[in-house]
């Protein structure tokens, strides 16, 4: 790369830093003021523009860029910061939710007058600048700090509504399961710089012949386990949607959308680095859980009321389909099957920038329903695409891609995983295990877009379509335009990398690259097509972009043409008036797969009848159905009660006695002598 180049680029990164920097602690210095805020957003867009070119530009010159800071603020090496490929991938779609989410958020804080929202901007940018560090960082340490600051950070953008009980209880289970991750992490890091003698990221793996075998199964374990949690996958998605419905929507849209990302940049930085030693039950494990991760994600999803509480489950089911790409590239990378690997690596990558566009652009369109509306609850809904016609069209563009419909982004990432399912049979001498365990996770990965479609279509009916059945929803009104702009340019790139996906395939090649060598590395077009499954792709796509074309301009000629050519008539309820009360409801759509599922959701059903002075008479029944997760009930709960009862145990030794507390520590002192000694 030329050094004038380089430069350039150095720049532009430490300008997004600068900017974002500002934006994020200028507004803490006059919480309330709301001006200070909507400054500090426009700052975000500015800083998001910034990045984009950055992240653009450091794709398209393939080098790394690195520079380190002045030596002194870490007790090894100076903070070093190394942005390649992957990096630079993560960076742009970093980009692309700032800029749209800081759009947003300009209008989206009248929803919040009356609250500090100086806390709400300076936080916002202060994780989106700890996200930067931890996707560029090259040093351990700089890398543990960024990530703790940037859950210290969304804990307080959790807990902003803090007079509420909900947003204090998802607190609290998002700041136990992210340290609880962390632990992890810390203990990956201390064996990885124990056996390379480095805290840098980019010459750990030169020295991986150093590493004995348990350390690598344990790095990958940890790694699992502590990007997990922040990701979310089962059974580590308990914070994940009680976090998300009571976090402000713009909140919501980032940490969906980017957050919960950091868990795959962390995995795949460590997978980078230690991938050359895999074994191939690293591939089956997280195969596995990934797969889990998606089914249940999406069957939880199909039970929920709550929109936002829905879309927060959605995401575990999609860091499924992600972490199912990064499982395929580890299985085939072990048999040394390069272009395979490299294609399942691409397709995980690819669905990475898919979910953040489109589940950004659905919380962003659940913030506006619940802004107007002021309820998340979808049986008070419904109506709101006369209402509210273009948040609808962009919604229904998010929940078209989000259910992997062609000719959407969502459904080429999907159908690459699949495509990469099925090569599985071109592994000579196929462990019998894979015979059984990657067919089953293709089957579930079938059904979990089946089971999106159904959820979806649910959403958006229940939603925007009918008639408004709570006054909250008869009341509704459009969105500002700087709102609508924002969901429209997230729907514009849904559409964009459906149409033409060979830019992001491009965008990833260094990537693959770095992880399976220039084996991996084969024209765009030409792995697209001669994957196996391949060859009817190109006339699949065409068929379903023709269907398209043509239903598109049938609307377009049926809206031209056929004004003053319908007639309006009364809905037939009975002899009675139609209203909100006659249309089907959330809890009736799902009823059917919560009965075959039941053994899962565990349904409880409660029906009280009102029948006042005459048993005979009755003047109301109200039907209230709940289903109950599994996880909480059977792991969760029982853990939280056993921490409680051994804190208290803990507590019984705290007798207020100096003398007690004194040969403690004596006694501590005397057993780091032994140890010491014994050494």
């Amino acid at each position: 790369m030329p050094e004038g180049t380089i430069e350039t680029l150095s720049a532009l990164f430490i300008t997004a830093v600068v900017l974002l920097a500002t934006a994020g602690l200028s507004p803490l210095f006059f919480p309330r003021s709301k001006r200070l805020a909507i400054f500090s957003f426009s700052l975000g867009v500015l800083a998001g523009l910034t990045l984009a070119v950055f992240s653009l530009g450091a794709l398209a010159n393939g080098a790394p860029v690195k520079f380190e800071l002045p030596a002194g603020l870490f007790p090894t090496e100076p903070p070093a910061f190394l942005i390649d490929t992957l990096s630079a991938f993560f960076c742009l779609i970093l980009s692309i939710l700032l800029t749209a989410i800081s759009l947003y958020s300009v209008r989206y804080l009248d929803h919040y007058d009356g609250t500090p929202v100086g806390v709400l901007a300076g936080f916002f940018h202060l994780i989106v600048l700890s996200m930067l560090i931890v996707f560029s960082a090259d040093n351990s340490y700089q890398f543990l700090i960024a990530w703790e600051l940037m859950t210290l950070f969304a804990f307080f953008l959790v807990l902003y509504e803090y007079r509420k009980e909900q947003a204090v209880r998802a607190a609290g289970y998002y700041i136990g399961v992210s340290h609880f991750g962390a632990l992890f992490l810390i203990v990956m890091f201390i064996l990885l710089q124990k056996f390379s003698g480095t805290v840098l990221f980019s010459q750990t793996a030169a020295q991986l012949a150093n590493f004995p075998r348990w350390s690598l199964n344990f790095i990958f374990i940890a790694a699992l386990i502590g990007f997990g949690a922040k990701a979310g996958i089962f059974p580590l998605h308990v914070w994940l949607p009680l976090a998300h419905p009571v976090a402000p929507s713009n909140v919501s849209a980032l940490m969906s959308g980017m957050l919960i990302k950091t868990g795959i940049y962390g995995l795949l930085r460590i997978l980078l680095i230690v991938h050359g030693s895999a074994e191939l039950w690293w591939g089956v494990l997280l195969l596995a859980i990934a797969s889990s991760s998606a089914l249940l994600g999406v069957m939880y999803a199909l039970m929920e009321h709550d929109l936002k509480r829905l879309l927060a489950y959605h995401s575990i089911e999609n860091i499924g389909i992600i972490l199912i790409g990064v499982a395929m590239a580890l299985i085939f990378g072990f048999f040394n099957m390069p272009v395979l690997a490299g294609f399942a690596l691409t397709a995980g990558l690819f669905h990475t920038l898919n979910h953040a566009v489109f589940k950004a652009l659905l919380f962003l369109g659940a913030g506006g329903v619940h802004s107007v509306t002021h309820t998340r609850d979808m049986e008070q809904l419904g109506g709101l695409a006369r209402l509210m016609p273009w948040t609808a069209a962009a919604f229904l563009i998010g929940a078209l891609s989000i259910s992997a419909i062609p000719p959407l982004n969502g459904f080429v990432s999907e159908w690459m995983t699949f495509v990469s399912i099925i090569q599985v049979y071109r592994i000579e001498q196929v462990p019998q295990a894979l015979r059984i365990i990657v067919p089953l996770a293709g089957a579930m990965l079938a059904l979990t877009g089946a089971l999106a479609a159904a959820c979806f279509v649910k959403v958006f009916g229940i939603v925007f379509l009918g008639t408004p059945r709570s006054e909250k929803a008869l009341h509704a009104k459009e969105l500002p335009v700087s709102m609508r702009v924002a969901q429209w340019l997230l729907a514009l790139i849904c559409i964009v990398t459906g149409a033409f996906p060979f830019l992001v395939i491009n965008a990833t090649a260094g990537v693959r690259i770095a992880f399976f060598g220039p084996e991996a590395l084969i024209p765009a077009s030409a792995g697209f097509l001669s994957a196996p499954g391949g060859a009817g792709t190109i006339s699949t796509l065409a068929v379903f972009g023709a269907l398209f074309f043509f239903l598109t301009v049938g609307l377009l000629l049926t809206r031209a043409f056929g004004k003053g050519r319908t007639s309006e008539h009364i809905t037939w309820a009975c002899g009675g008036e139609a209203g909100g009360r006659h249309q089907y409801t959330a809890t009736g759509f799902s009823k059917p797969i919560r009965r075959i599922f039941s053994a899962l959701y565990q349904p409880k059903k409660q029906i009280v009848v009102d029948t006042g002075d005459n048993k005979y008479q009755i003047r109301s029944i109200k039907f209230h159905g709940m289903t109950q997760n599994i996880f909480e009930r059977y792991l969760y709960h029982p853990l939280i009660d056993g921490v409680g009862r051994l804190s208290q145990k803990v507590l019984s030794r705290q007798e207020g006695n100096i003398n007690g507390y004194l040969a403690y520590i004596f006694l501590l002192f005397i057993l780091m002598l032994l140890v010491g000694g014994s050494r």
